[in-house]
């Protein structure tokens, strides 16, 4: 079966179809479609023959999204499915899902600057206060890879010529001593929550009516801190620069506090959460560049591409971590 406005419609409310669905470029392994009908316009996301893993992370990426439009949290509008369905995903046939969401008309480009920092620390206090219990044992965490294992994918790295030699070897040295850090914090059994997990400027889009913050899509288990820090850092901090900019993050700090938000430690255990999610992103990439995991040509060389730009960012990450905690003080 394939999938069209009509097939769209008739597994979610959205009246009927003006057009064809307009094909979208970029976004992830999902296909996005711009569909409009007589009842509004909607953005369209179609994913084909999902993994189990892919499975549980719609479950859990729609219990957060439910509970956060339910809260009154700045997004993009999920619809509700009719028939069979996992979180917001539509079966539209055997293999085919389907998720929609409102259309957000977006009024510029994303820039971060203090105004939309604290906007950003106070949807991530609104997220953190739903209490959405979130399980580390679950398979939409961020997995701790053992080190073994990462010997001998940086192995197949520099035989496929994805690293050179002393590339893997400078990062499995990080990459060992990143997983003992996280690794040691996860033994003192912190208390996870569901979060979103990518409050990224590339979810944040900018509208006539303010930031929005869109794709529930990567959401999982986290320390509330944890994420607090990491996606704080994420939007101060671009790679090759060797500071976050300190006043982004203390407007969107001051920001999430001002909302409410509970602070943590600041200290060295407050950045697992973004050398966990670091270590995954890179071990995923590493997957698919060396062709551990199965993926298409034009994806295995974007991923040996992001497996650069992740190398060079859990380093910093583990090198900076001393200087970066002065920043939550």
């Amino acid at each position: 079966m394939g999938v069209d406005g009509r097939s769209v419609t008739g597994a979610f409310v959205l009246g009927r179809p003006r057009s064809p669905l307009v094909p979208l470029r970029g976004g992830s392994s999902a296909g996005r479609w711009k569909l409009d009908t007589d009842r509004g316009r909607w953005l369209v996301k179609t994913l084909r023959s999902p993994a189990d893993w892919q499975l549980c992370a719609m479950r859990v990426s729609g219990t957060l999204e439910r509970a956060a439009a339910t809260a009154g949290v700045s997004m993009a509008v999920p619809v509700e499915p009719r028939g069979d369905a996992v979180g917001y995903w539509a079966r539209l046939d055997e293999d085919v899902f389907a998720r929609v969401c409102t259309w957000v008309d977006v009024a510029g480009p994303t820039v971060v600057d203090p105004e939309l920092a604290t906007w950003a620390g106070a949807t991530l206090a609104a997220i953190n206060r739903l209490e959405l219990p979130g399980d580390p044992a679950a398979e939409a965490a961020y997995p701790v890879h053992p080190v073994p294992d990462w010997s001998d994918w940086l192995a197949t790295a520099t035989a496929a010529g994805v690293l050179t030699d002393r590339q893997a070897r400078a990062l499995l040295r990080v990459v060992t001593e990143a997983s003992r850090r996280v690794h040691a914090e996860l033994a003192a059994g912190p208390r996870f929550h569901l979060a979103h997990r990518d409050v990224s400027r590339t979810n944040i889009l900018l509208t006539s009516h303010g930031p929005v913050l869109v794709d529930f899509d990567h959401a999982g288990p986290e320390v509330p801190w944890w994420e607090v820090v990491h996606q704080v850092f994420n939007l101060a901090w671009d790679l090759g620069r060797p500071q976050p900019a300190p006043h982004i993050v203390r407007a969107a700090l001051e920001g999430y506090l001002d909302a409410g938000g509970t602070p943590g430690r600041a200290s060295a255990a407050a950045f697992t959460g973004m050398l966990a999610a670091n270590l995954a992103w890179l071990a995923y990439n590493l997957w698919l560049a060396t062709g551990l995991r199965p993926c298409s040509a034009s994806r295995r060389v974007i991923a040996a591409g992001v497996v650069q730009d992740a190398s060079r960012a859990i380093i910093t990450i583990v090198t900076s971590t001393d200087r970066w905690i002065a920043l939550l003080g």
